[in-house]
């Protein structure tokens, strides 16, 4: 529960100070993978930039994350918009139980994976929720967005269409 509030805390102090893409230099992605909870399998970045080819749009985001429950219906409009990007939601440090009810309530296009001891998103270098990673079809992050995202945000956000 500590490990929760401290989260929050930061989300709200990043969603203060929101906004990057400014001076952005991209980098390698790490071998970010994560089991489905709405799919069989999981999430395999490395695997996906192999054989999808696509771009990502990795959305961390929990359950219990104020801002990122309000940003969930925008994600999936832009998800069902522009399939020429691979949307991915991953749930940080949330219960599997409580990250199902969530897609209950607002059922998603996009799959979303767990990462319910927060590995993933130490590996990534995120200490606060929502943050949005945009990753391009060689595996390099390109850009990232720390805070809750609306539809034109993300729009901005996501590569120029092929």
């Amino acid at each position: 529960m500590v490990r929760s509030s401290r989260l929050l805390l930061i989300c709200v102090a990043l969603i203060l100070m929101s906004g990057c893409g400014a001076g952005f230099e991209s980098y390698p992605a790490p071998d970010v993978r994560a089991p489905y909870l709405d799919a069989e399998g999981g999430f395999d970045l490395k695997r996906h930039v192999e054989e999808d080819g696509r771009p990502v749009l990795l959305n961390m985001w929990a359950s219990w994350c104020a801002p990122c429950r309000q940003e969930m219906p925008a994600l999936d409009e832009a998800s069902l918009r522009r399939t020429d990007v691979a949307f991915v939601g991953i749930a940080v440090l949330d219960r599997e139980k409580d990250a199902r009810e969530f897609l209950v309530e607002v059922p998603l296009s996009f799959p979303i994976a767990l990462d319910d001891d927060g590995s993933v998103a130490e590996l990534l270098g995120i200490n606060g929720l929502p943050v949005t990673l945009i990753i391009d079809a060689s595996g390099m992050v390109i850009d990232e967005h720390r805070g809750p995202l609306d539809l034109d945000a993300i729009e901005d956000l996501l590569p120029e269409r092929p």
